[in-house]
């Protein structure tokens, strides 16, 4: 598994501040994660950004997803893909993110039918997640459902597996 840098470490190899390194994450689809208060890059990955040019939008994904274990092995699917991607616990914390481009695909597991309706009302009021992919616990399909109303979402099983995920980023991917 290839280190990962923080924008601290990455910043003076590209002769900017970490500041600037962690604009260009949020707005530019820089192929990061975040974790704690700091961006995490793999170098190759980064190399890659650098030498594809500034004319290439990155697609970028959102996880609301409370447990950690399972947070960080979705991680690990999109991060296989060479994408932007973001976790957080909770909606509440999604309020806290920078504004820049939107999301191009939300992963959630829901925590409550009316959190996730209004959850999901939020994200899309603010133009973010074309494409929410609603992660499931068997039996819970019926009465979180009520989420069609804020328009299309996908609906897996959890916890999904690598397929799935591979399934769903060739969607920003192509």
């Amino acid at each position: 598994m290839e280190h990962r840098l923080t924008d601290n470490e990455a910043a003076p190899s590209l002769d900017i501040s970490p500041d600037t390194l962690s604009g260009l994450v949020e707005r530019d689809g820089v192929p990061a994660r975040k974790i704690g208060g700091s961006w995490r890059l793999s170098r190759s990955r980064l190399e890659e950004f650098i030498n594809a040019g500034p004319n290439v939008r990155r697609p970028r994904v959102l996880v609301i997803q409370p447990d950690l274990d399972e947070c960080m092995r979705l991680l690990s699917y999109i991060d296989a893909h060479g994408i932007a991607s973001q976790a957080v616990a909770t909606f509440e914390e999604v309020d806290n993110l920078p504004t820049g481009q939107p999301w191009d695909i939300v992963f959630l597991a829901p925590q409550s039918v009316s959190g996730t309706l209004q959850g999901v009302a939020r994200l899309r009021e603010a133009g973010h997640g074309p494409r929410i992919v609603l992660m499931i616990d068997p039996g819970q399909l019926g009465d979180e459902l009520a989420v069609l109303d804020e328009g299309p979402v996908i609906a897996l099983r959890k916890p999904l597996s690598k397929s799935d995920v591979d399934s769903i980023l060739t969607l920003v991917s192509a």
